[in-house]
């Protein structure tokens, strides 16, 4: 199943795409498994074809979960990465490392609790986008427009809610791996509140 990830990864022309349906649940127990990560880069297709079949070739990936938050008003939430931290003071769809033993759901129900102070059950989450921008590294976003509580930045960060286009102007500094996920984002926003479209 690994090899059938990254040969969509590779096929798709690109380091971010909606998350293929019925490979989100096989990716994230295969690459969370010991052993059984493939890198994934930016690099033409053959390449990654290449390192999918050249044996002891594997380096395992850093798994990593985030939530597109998105509330009734259409805006959605970003949190600011704290001082003393990698790339602080960068905007960020909030989440977190998949430990072992969770699925991405679980493990990014449990991080938006720890950081936001709000109740997210997995079942709600929605595989939504991936991101192969950082080499090594893999992050998978999913939408959420169900949660109890009120967010807040429990970690010392600053949270944001913003409209797709403050996104998609520049005006945010975000890390490199939460870039590529900016224009899914704004079509799924767009889809769930189509009649507002032209506010996006």
């Amino acid at each position: 199943m690994i090899a059938a990830l990254v040969a969509a990864l590779a096929l798709s022309g690109g380091p971010s795409t909606r998350l293929p349906r019925g490979l989100h649940r096989a990716a994230l127990v295969c690459m969370a498994a010991p052993g059984a990560g493939t890198r994934l880069s930016q690099g033409p297709r053959r390449a990654a074809l290449a390192r999918m079949a050249a044996p002891n070739a594997c380096t395992p990936l850093k798994l990593v979960v985030a939530a597109c938050l998105v509330a009734d008003d259409t805006r959605v939430l970003i949190a600011q990465r704290p001082h003393g931290k990698s790339l602080a003071g960068m905007w960020e769809f909030p989440g977190g490392k998949v430990e072992a033993g969770e699925t991405g759901e679980q493990a990014l129900a449990r991080e938006i609790g720890e950081e936001l102070g709000i109740v997210v059950r997995p079942v709600d989450l929605r595989p939504l986008a991936f991101s192969t921008a950082v080499d090594e590294m893999v992050l998978l976003l999913f939408s959420c427009r169900t949660w109890t509580g009120v967010p807040a930045g429990l970690e010392g960060q600053d949270i944001r809610w913003v409209v797709t286009s403050d996104l998609r102007d520049g005006s945010l500094e975000m890390p490199p791996a939460d870039l590529p996920l900016i224009e899914p984002v704004s079509r799924f926003v767009r889809e769930e509140f189509q009649a507002r479209w032209d506010r996006f």
